[in-house]
């Protein structure tokens, strides 16, 4: 390896000879010293000088010296001192018992063993072996705590020390040896280096005279090596990591490729990575496949077509032909074609010309009767550019794959879709079917998805419930959110609840908002104009489809003025297939509009405890104009705040949608001064009484609980550890109950999968509510459940209770009369 002229592998293999035993090394370094290349012999006369003195080097590097013609070669050779004959420490065997007595008193009179390092080393060493097979070798120990970095520092010139100190990590615990490990390399940081040659030699093991390691606990070994340099050395990791990527462990390949590729600026690849392509394990070939698919660079296409022909591993074969696929895709810009008919043309046929990862079996099997997609503007997507872009949705995808489907229309995406279950039986449950649908799916095949998130979730199988979420996420549209926002509310699974809400977030993510803004926005309109009112054909006739004042129910006539009680069957006369269709959009407009009631309802209850403001024009929009919003609008008191945020009026729309304040005069609201919100009770003070009489003057109801919220202010109840202490534990299940109204999340299973703590945010400022253990699965027979106590924090930092504003405070002691009984 002294003649590799591989970036890190010279240096490593330096490091690896000086750490080994000076007398093996020298029975072996002849050869590198007489080599034909300079830098070969410059690096085999670097390691005979850092070897320990001894008569041995001396005499190899004086027999160098004759025929050296290169004068830093030379330099290097005449400085190796002339040693005694051997080539390592002796230890008296009297140092010995005096270190064993002092060790094993765990005393600190071994300090002044610091003059003979080497020696101290390998009698603690000693002692170090024979406690191990009686003890765990864990935190508190003086050998490893002050011992052992003491003597390194001592010896830190010394590579035999390093070797020393590398070889006892592997009697350790892991967290004991990262710790070690930390004591170490602060007082001599090159000892990083020596982990790191360690490790790619092998050494990272519990030593044969430790005898096994206890049964209660694993040792320190080569991963846990690989993963403190990744974490604290990551210079010393980069020549590890190159050689684990050769590593026999499946774990260590994956952390170097994850490494490797984090700052792929460092790294050599026709050097370090390209040569395993060949190499005689598939594992490290597969290695190499992988961080070539890691950096995605399209000009390796060439050598890992050569390395598909030459290989015989199936896995490895398959993994070469993704990547070829990703690289392919990835060298191709599909911004060079047009975005119409001559466009399309020429982008097929580039698709048709990529490597594809394979169809499903009955996929396959039915692919040349699959029906082509047509392009929105002009030409189709058909034989093997179809097939391409169908293997690329059925695995995991990627932003070409969008980019070709965003260009498709949609409703002929909608019917492949169908024809793909078809040909898997009927069954959409599947990996690759699930995946497919985040391309594909229509609006009744993504209601149907959603009906059985919570059935996917309850599945053991290979993780259904993160496909279908995930595919649900992919999709993106308003339905989409409504159903991942619904279920993170109601279902009482919490990996659901936990896998919904993750996608709720990455929706709004993906469109740049929050997730208060993806939910207004995935209201849409469901169809209706602005009168709320929407026409559904039938043929012979119109059916008239209204939303009621409430706005939470569907009134149905037909232009005549005939009313019904639902969405009427077809007439004789009556075109069958549009009023089938009509009355399906229907049926799906109904659940569409109760998951929107119940979102918005939560989040409106949540803007008014949060203290969400809205400009007065987008307020006007979403509330007043708005034809599934307006009743929101109509049914509650808001407030106009000022700059400081302080309310200085409120108002309530009349009958012509016209804001009102109590004197029944329509106040000024400025659109660059002020902002609109949901009053809150202790805000309006005094005046909840009259707002409520007004509202029942205009026979309005509220959607919520707001004028008549309880509210509890400070002067009232100063203590809430008091408050607590007056109530009393509920039964499990009106407690869980209790929690998903109010938005709590469950906090992470403890002893025996019970959960102690749930947490909600009011804006920034989360809630936490340490209560009673109870499993969700388990609430029969679980008892009653007390409340312990409460914390908030905001931005990560606890917060005094004291120190909240009154709005959140009375909404912390809201939240403990609603989970407990008392007076």
């Amino acid at each position: 390896m002294l003649a590799d002229s591989t970036k890190g592998v010279t240096e490593a293999a330096k490091a690896g000879l000086i750490a080994l035993p000076p007398e093996v090394v020298l029975e072996h370094l002849e050869d590198a010293l007489g080599a034909g290349k300079k830098g070969t012999r410059l690096a085999a006369a670097e390691v005979l000088q850092a070897l320990p003195p001894s008569l041995k080097a001396w005499e190899l590097a004086q027999e160098a010296l004759e025929s050296e013609k290169t004068a830093d070669v030379k330099e290097i050779l005449a400085s190796v001192p002339k040693g005694e004959a051997g080539g390592g420490p002796t230890v008296d065997a009297g140092l010995k018992d005096e270190i064993r007595a002092a060790l094993e008193a765990d005393s600190e009179a071994w300090t002044k063993y610091v003059e003979e390092p080497e020696a101290a080393m390998e009698a603690a060493i000693e002692v170090f072996g024979a406690q191990s097979a009686e003890r765990a070798l864990a935190y508190g120990h003086g050998l490893w705590r002050n011992f052992v970095p003491v003597l390194l520092e001592a010896g830190a010139d010394s590579a035999h020390q390093h070797r020393l100190v590398t070889k006892i990590l592997g009697g350790f615990y892991p967290a004991a040896a990262e710790k070690l490990l930390d004591d170490c390399v602060r007082v001599v940081p090159s000892f990083a280096d020596s982990v790191a040659v360690a490790f790619i030699q092998g050494r990272i093991s519990r030593p044969p005279e430790f005898g096994a390691p206890p049964r209660w606990g694993d040792a320190f070994e080569g991963k846990d090596a690989l993963q403190w340099l990744i974490a604290n050395a990551p210079e010393a990791a980069r020549p590890a990591c190159l050689a684990g990527l050769q590593d026999s462990s499946k774990v260590i390949r994956d952390m170097s490729v994850e490494f490797l590729t984090q700052d792929p600026g460092q790294l050599d690849v026709d050097a370090d990575v390209l040569p395993l392509l060949e190499a005689r394990t598939k594992d490290s070939r597969e290695a190499a496949v992988k961080l070539l698919a890691a950096l995605g660079d399209p000009s390796y296409l060439p050598v890992l077509k050569k390395a598909a022909e030459k290989e015989r591993s199936k896995g490895v074969k398959e993994l070469i032909q993704d990547t070829l696929v990703a690289l392919e895709v990835q060298d191709l810009d599909l911004g060079s074609f047009a975005d119409d008919a001559e466009g399309n043309a020429g982008l097929v046929e580039a698709l048709a010309g990529l490597p594809e990862a394979g169809l499903p079996g009955p996929v396959e099997e039915g692919f040349d009767d699959l029906p082509g997609i047509s392009f929105r503007n002009g030409g189709t997507l058909q034989g093997s550019a179809l097939r391409w872009f169908l293997s690329e949705i059925f695995g995991s995808g990627d932003e070409k794959a969008q980019l070709v489907r965003d260009r498709l229309v949609d409703e002929e995406c909608h019917h492949l879709c169908d024809v793909l279950i078809e040909l898997n039986g009927g069954r959409d449950d599947l990996g690759w079917a699930l995946q497919m649908q985040g391309y594909l799916a229509g609006p009744e095949q993504v209601e149907s998805l959603g009906r059985r998130l919570e059935d996917f979730a309850s599945s053991q199988m290979y993780g259904w419930g993160d496909f279908a979420v995930n595919a649900l996420v992919k999709l993106g549209t308003n339905q989409a959110a409504r159903i991942l926002d619904d279920w993170a509310q109601r279902t009482r699974k919490n990996a659901l609840k936990k896998r919904a809400g993750s996608g709720v977030y990455r929706i709004a993510e993906a469109r740049g908002i929050s997730r208060a803004e993806l939910m207004e926005q995935a209201v849409g309109t469901l169809g209706f104009d602005e009168d709320g009112t929407q026409r559904f054909d039938y043929g012979a006739r119109t059916i008239v489809v209204r939303l009621s004042p409430s706005g939470d129910e569907l009134l149905y006539e037909d232009e005549e003025g005939a009313s019904f009680k639902s969405m009427p069957q077809a007439r004789k006369a009556d075109d069958d297939a549009l009023a089938a269709a009509a009355r399906s959009r229907v049926s799906q407009i109904k659940k569409d509009l109760r998951r929107v009631r119940r979102a918005q309802t939560r989040g409106l209850q949540g803007s008014m405890t949060s203290g969400r403001r809205w400009i007065p024009s987008v307020w006007r929009e979403r509330y007043v104009e708005h034809p599934l919003m307006r009743s929101f609008g109509f049914g509650l008191v808001w407030g106009i705040y000022d700059g400081e945020g302080q309310l200085v009026d409120a108002f309530q729309l009349d009958d012509d949608a016209v804001a009102v304040n109590l004197d029944f005069e329509e106040p000024e609201i400025s659109e660059e001064v002020h902002r609109i919100g949901i009053a809150h009770p202790l805000e309006l003070g005094d005046d909840v009484e009259a707002w409520l009489t007004t509202l029942a003057d205009y026979e309005r109801v509220q959607p919520f609980e707001q004028l008549q919220r309880p509210v509890y202010s400070r002067e009232e109840f100063p203590d809430v550890s008091k408050f607590l202490a007056r109530r009393v534990g509920v039964e499990a299940g009106r407690f869980l109950g209790a929690l998903n109204r109010l938005g709590y999340d469950l906090g992470p299973r403890e002893d025996a999968g019970a959960i102690y703590f749930s947490q909600r945010y009011v804006g920034d400022v989360a809630i936490s509510v340490n209560h009673g253990g109870f499993a969700p699965e388990w609430l029969d027979g679980a008892g009653l459940v007390d409340v312990d106590s409460v914390s908030v924090t905001l931005d990560g930092t606890s917060k005094a209770l004291k120190d909240l504003s009154d709005v959140i405070y009375s909404e912390i002691l809201h939240d403990l009369h609603e989970l407990t009984d008392g007076d």
